[in-house]
């Protein structure tokens, strides 16, 4: 990413943490702050002094075996803090997940350090920790990190903000890993209305909060409704963003596991295969998201199998 050698440490490190460092509509879930009325806060950390200590407490036992980031003052902390945050971007594309963690809890060490407990950038790297933590199936301290991230949003800026939905989002596909299917829905659906009122219909991020939503339905035993979604999320995100686009194939990629829940095999072949063409070319061939594509593809090949076997048996 080409930044102006004009801008300031502080301006670049902005860009680095927003949509500069990943696009919120690849799945990814990447954010930067800013808003200033209270979220509810169900459940999680909060952003007292007490809570971010007992969680740094933890934070740091989980990470003797990353170096310990210099000490310094003035700009070459903010250098230290934005070339860490470089680091864990490319570890986190290369689907080096273990060693993105690594940085990403240097990064939050750094932040709090440099910045405070409640600054935004703070926020991010807290956001883009728990995205690795998620990725490594570390899902309850996965869930404490989101909901310190998103104290920290709600208490600066509000929750209608762009990073706090996105963390909110992020937190919530969470929750339904963790079997919080009905608090989950409830938090996405409320990300995917206050997108539809702030960027309207046809918008790329209403079009994947949409996604997630039917996700949701789909896991609740409701394909149909859920299929709907996600064609309407399809058609968005066609049109705005195009046929190669990561975001595009998440919806595809999830949609197809929806047409195997309808028996509508030969389409769910077709759109996963879709999916795993993007994600081989984006992120290749290694990257985890596309061997879970392609995993997917497996399934849909098997359910097909029985599929003829079964029509088989019944000429017989």
């Amino acid at each position: 990413m080409a930044l102006s050698l004009t801008m300031s440490r502080t301006s670049r490190l902005g860009v680095l943490l927003g949509r500069g460092l990943l696009s919120n509509l690849n799945g990814s879930g990447f954010c930067v702050g800013v808003s200033s009325t209270k979220f509810p806060q169900r459940r999680g950390l909060s952003a007292s002094k007490s809570n971010s200590h007992s969680w740094e407490q933890e934070h740091r036992s989980g990470s003797q075996q990353a170096n310990k980031p210099r000490k310094s003052t003035g700009k070459n902390r903010e250098v230290d803090l934005e070339s860490l945050i470089m680091g864990f971007k490319q570890k986190y594309v290369e689907g080096k997940y273990r060693e993105a963690k690594l940085l990403g809890e240097q990064c939050v060490l750094v932040s709090k350090d440099l910045r405070g407990e409640s600054d935004p950038v703070t926020a991010s790297t807290l956001n883009n920790l728990a995205i690795i933590l998620k990725r490594l199936g570390n899902l309850q301290y996965a869930e404490k990190v989101y909901s310190e991230a998103i104290s920290i949003y709600n208490s600066i800026y509000g929750p209608t903000h762009q990073n706090t939905l996105t963390a909110i989002s992020n937190r919530a596909l969470l929750m339904r890993r963790l079997g919080k299917t009905q608090e989950a829905l409830e938090d996405l659906e409320l990300v995917h209305k206050y997108r539809h009122v702030q960027e309207g219909a046809n918008s790329p991020a209403t079009a994947i909060a949409l996604s997630n939503v039917a996700t949701s339905f789909r896991q609740m035993g409701q394909p149909e409704k859920a299929l709907e979604m996600y064609e309407n999320a399809l058609e968005v995100l066609r049109e705005q963003v195009g046929e190669d686009d990561l975001g595009t194939a998440t919806v595809l990629n999830d949609m197809s596991l929806t047409l195997v829940d309808l028996s509508k095999l030969r389409k769910a072949e077709e759109v996963c295969g879709k999916a795993i063409a993007v994600r081989s070319t984006v992120l290749g061939r290694e990257h985890p998201d596309t061997v879970r594509s392609m995993e997917n593809m497996i399934t849909i090949f098997a359910k097909q199998d029985e599929q003829k076997k079964a029509k088989r048996a019944e000429k017989k």
